[in-house]
């Protein structure tokens, strides 16, 4: 096989055949698609059983639930493709995804190929930032060095420089990424638990990039990412801050590991407190069993805390743009009232 598709599916039975379909449909034959059902409780396991019984290509897998990068892990069990892509199952791919970046992959002779993609919400799809301000995204772009890769991809899933615009240029996610699959097998490169880390992805490329040596991109959207209210990322979660901390540090661990140094460093701070500001947006936004007292003291609590206080600290806070340069001394100086009015004033405007 050339490609292995490992698809994760947990309770999407209304997505699913999109999905599916459009892997079926693929202008590169010679692929196996791999149907992960990780215990899922609506119709999704019939659905994978009904696939694999009518298609040979098609490998029906199913376990109990542990989550999306379990149900990644357990699908690599099953592959046997040259490359590797790991898919969504309420995201769906167009037709020639997969020869595209296959074709770029063997013409480059590439650890890992990556395309560019479609947000999809309510029958509207359109492509984010990367592909405007990410100079891989403007063309096809080959990088053969290890110093380029890290400088032009991994470091910008890290995060920005403080005069960026957003905290983070390219977008961080393994599902528009075909890898080699003999170099994950040989590093034994896996996905930790999403539950854990809340972020598996970025993880997962700070302990797989240091083995990529050759990295292509495909320069067009070829990947259909569904925006889906009821997504673990758009839930309410009480806890979300905690997580954030300690994905905080086991980036900083990696970058401290592999001596990337202190610029790195100011990327990850950056992205930090933005998730930390997302997570104060949430509790404004998303917490609708909370009264405006118990938000005012969850967001304090937020901003008490000492490894973001240390972080506000020691980030150069003047080198932000104006509005963003506010928001952050707002959080340093612990300003709640203040806060929760910019949050609800920005949620309407949006």
């Amino acid at each position: 096989m050339k490609v292995s598709a490992v698809v994760s599916i947990y309770n999407i039975e209304k997505y699913l055949h999109d999905c599916v379909t459009s892997l079926i449909s693929q202008t590169l034959k010679d692929i196996e698609i791999i149907l992960v059902d990780d215990g899922a409780t609506d119709s999704s396991p019939q659905i994978v059983d009904a696939y694999a019984e009518k298609y040979a290509n098609i490998i029906a897998v199913h376990k109990a639930n542990g989550g999306l990068s379990s149900a990644r892990n357990e699908g690599m069990k099953y592959a046997s493709g040259e490359y590797v892509i790991f898919i969504d199952g309420d995201d769906w791919l167009d037709d020639s995804a997969l020869e595209e970046m296959y074709s770029s992959a063997k013409r480059n002779n590439t650890d890992v190929t990556l395309c560019c993609f479609y947000r999809s919400r309510s029958g509207q799809n359109y492509t984010g930032r990367e592909m405007k301000v990410a100079k891989m995204f403007q063309q096809d772009t080959l990088y053969e060095t290890q110093g380029e890769i890290f400088e032009n991809v991994l470091f910008n899933m890290i995060g920005t420089d403080p005069e960026a615009e957003l905290d983070v240029d390219v977008h961080m996610s393994v599902w528009r990424c075909l890898y080699r699959r003999s170099m994950l097998i040989e590093h034994g490169c896996r996905f930790k638990s999403e539950r854990e880390y809340i972020s598996e992805d970025i993880i997962f490329h700070l302990e797989t990039y240091p083995f990529v040596h050759r990295l292509s991109t495909v320069a067009k959207p070829l990947y259909y990412y569904r925006e889906n209210d009821q997504s673990l990322t758009k839930k309410y979660k009480a806890d979300r801050f905690e997580k954030e901390c300690f994905l905080y540090s086991a980036i900083l661990e990696r970058i401290q590991k592999n001596h990337f140094g202190q610029k790195v460093i100011l990327r990850e701070q950056r992205s930090f407190i933005g998730r930390a500001r997302a997570c104060i947006m949430a509790e404004v936004r998303d917490n609708t069993k909370a009264g405006f007292f118990e938000k005012e003291k969850n967001i304090r609590k937020i901003l008490s805390n000492a490894t973001l206080q240390e972080v506000l600290t020691v980030y150069p806070i003047k080198r932000l743009k104006r509005e963003l340069r506010l928001v952050t001394l707002f959080m340093r100086n612990k300003m709640v009232i203040a806060l929760m009015m910019i949050m609800a004033v920005v949620n309407t405007r949006k």
